[in-house]
């Protein structure tokens, strides 16, 4: 799995960010609360979906389905909501349905970028040594 240097510098200046807060010797503004919370939760996001797309595209099944059964334990929540189309991360985030195969209504060009994705990555997969399914 990998994690981008931008994801793993911002997840770096949120923990600054809540050091920061518990160091100080007075309240903390709710506001500042929030806004560390949320940059934590994008953090762990980004890291929990890169997790997951990898995981997804190591099971991902030759009939069109992720072949083992605690995926869909584990993750049928997670990918179940809807995804906004003005959300940055809206395409990752379809991939990962489509990888799950919870998806029905994308765009065939869509569909075609994800078929070449997947194929790359598990070429990458297979030369590392690494295990599919």
């Amino acid at each position: 799995m990998t994690v981008s240097l931008q994801t793993v510098l911002r997840l770096m200046s949120a923990q600054q960010v809540l050091h920061d807060l518990s160091d100080k010797n007075q309240p903390i503004a709710p506001a500042d609360l929030r806004g560390a919370r949320d940059d934590v939760d994008a953090c762990v996001s980004a890291v929990a979906g890169a997790f997951i797309t990898d995981l997804l595209e190591r099971n991902y099944g030759e009939d069109g389905s992720t072949t083992h059964p605690l995926l869909e334990y584990a993750f049928t929540e997670l990918l179940s909501p809807p995804v906004s189309d003005d959300d940055p991360n809206a395409e990752e985030k379809w991939y990962r349905r489509w990888l799950f195969g919870k998806t029905t209504d994308l765009d065939p060009t869509m569909i075609k970028r994800f078929h070449r994705r997947l194929r790359a990555k598990q070429i990458q997969i297979t030369r590392e040594g690494g295990k599919l399914a």
